[in-house]
């Protein structure tokens, strides 16, 4: 009898300690909040971030490093690995990470770029490449 009884008391014992525990809030996906135009700021890049910007940037639009340039740069600390931009599927470190947030102006391309301190780099949020106009002014 107490044989069968030992596994339902066990088991209102757990539930009576789970309902006593705090509701945590839902996990939610979230998309980068990149602004629109560069902020103007220009706090100095690590090296091992600059060299990493102009690699990618020089890849992606084609253009040599001279044609390039960091319109904006600004320090920031991203709440995880993800660097502000979360990708579906995928798991992330879940600590501060301190970095940086970048524009760079690639012909009449501009690239919004997420980066790590160590020069880790996403180019953010998916479709961050906009199309300027010639010697169109980036930010007023």
């Amino acid at each position: 009898m107490i044989t069968r009884l030992l596994p339902a008391l066990l088991s209102l014992t757990v539930c009576a300690a789970c309902a006593d525990e705090p509701k945590r809030p839902p996990l939610r996906e979230y998309n980068s909040v990149s602004p629109q135009q560069p902020t103007g700021r220009n706090d100095a890049l690590p090296q091992p971030v600059r060299d990493a910007l102009t690699a990618d940037a020089m890849k992606r639009s084609g253009l040599t490093a001279d044609k390039l340039a960091i319109v904006s740069a600004e320090k920031t600390t991203w709440n995880d690995g993800a660097l502000g931009c979360p990708q579906p599927g995928q798991m992330y470190t879940q600590a501060i990470v301190p970095g940086y947030r970048v524009w760079v102006r690639a012909g009449e391309r501009m690239l919004i770029y997420h980066t790590s301190e160590s020069g880790e780099l996403v180019l953010c949020p998916t479709g961050a490449v906009r199309q300027l106009k010639p010697n169109q002014p980036v930010a007023e």
